[in-house]
Parts: C-alpha cells; structure tokens; sequence
C-alpha cells in the first residue's frame, strides 16, 4: 500500500527540504563530495547501543555530525550529537570531529561543544 502526498502537502514538504539546502550555514554540508557524505548510517556508539546520525560530512580534514530536530531546543538533543561524535573520534585524535543540531522549525543551527 502506498500512502500519496497531496499536492499541497508535496509542495509543503519540497520549500521545506529546499529552505534548508539553500540555508547559508548548510550549504557547506550539502557541497560536500559525495564520497565524503554519510545519511542515516548506523553508528556504534560507545555505550554499545547503535545510533543513526542524520547527516555524516567530512570537510578539509575534519567529520561533522548534523542531526536535524523539529521541535524545540532540548539538552537531550546535544547529547544525542555528543554521542555520534563520541562514536566517530573513538581513542583516535587525528582527525576532529565536530557536532551540530538544526532545528526545522527555528531555521537555525547550533553547534554543540563538549
């Protein structure tokens, strides 16, 4: 069974994903090579428990983990992005790591620190 959008819900959805492509602070991770890009790839974090950052991006050297959230800004969704990081830069320091919410609904994106 295949559940259609409507038009107007298509349209709705299509200026949303487009506002966020075009948005100054993404655009770098939507430029990126497509070698050096990762959505929802399963993770192993630490804890052991697996998790599924959003969007994986490696730029000059560097990885950045952007989660995408709807509502508004909660410290469990750092955390969560903590964690991704946590997972990726493992015990190994020779390459960064740096993590990022962005929230749909605000148009806005924070960077998370440790």
């Amino acid at each position: 069974r295949t559940a259609l959008l409507s038009p107007e819900h298509r349209s709705i959805i299509c200026n949303s994903a487009e506002t966020v492509l075009r948005h100054p602070e993404m655009q770098r991770f939507f430029k990126a090579p497509h070698a050096h890009v990762f959505a929802e790839r399963a993770l192993r974090l630490i804890a052991g428990n697996v998790g599924r950052p959003d969007r994986v991006v490696q730029l000059e050297g560097a990885w950045h983990v952007i989660d995408y959230k709807t509502g508004q800004p909660h410290a469990k969704h750092a955390e969560q992005v903590r964690d991704y990081c946590d997972a990726l830069s493992g015990d190994s320091a020779s390459h960064s790591v740096y993590g990022w919410v962005f929230y749909t609904s605000e148009m806005r994106l924070e960077q998370v620190l440790d």
